[in-house]
């Protein structure tokens, strides 16, 4: 059996479901540009920052690369720099991450 040279990140980010449509462009462009850019990526295989679809209350942007290792630790470290520069383009745009919101009604009765 032979290792790929790489291993895999996936993840959703959830952002707001009001962000405007120009800025979850800019947000997704922005992320797919660094992550293409990125030392560690394995570049045989692309990478994915897409706007996947609606969440309950959210937007959900999927991000998927390889990057270049068969080492868990470097992996890691490699994810956490790029999770950190995703917070920074969510910053720099204005976007906010959505959490969990629960509405809840009452009706009056006459």
């Amino acid at each position: 059996q032979t290792q790929r040279p790489f291993r895999r990140a996936r993840y959703l980010l959830k952002l707001e479901i009001a962000t405007p449509i120009e800025k979850m462009k800019k947000v997704v462009s922005e992320i797919n540009d660094y992550v293409l850019n990125h030392e560690m990526i394995y570049h045989p295989d692309p990478s994915i920052t897409r706007f996947e679809g609606f969440g309950d209350n959210s937007l959900e942007i999927l991000v998927s690369y390889h990057i270049a290792t068969f080492d868990a630790a470097v992996m890691r470290r490699v994810k956490e720099e790029i999770n950190y520069q995703i917070m920074v383009i969510i910053q720099q745009n204005g976007v906010k991450f959505a959490y969990p919101t629960l509405k809840i009604s009452q009706e009056l009765e006459p």
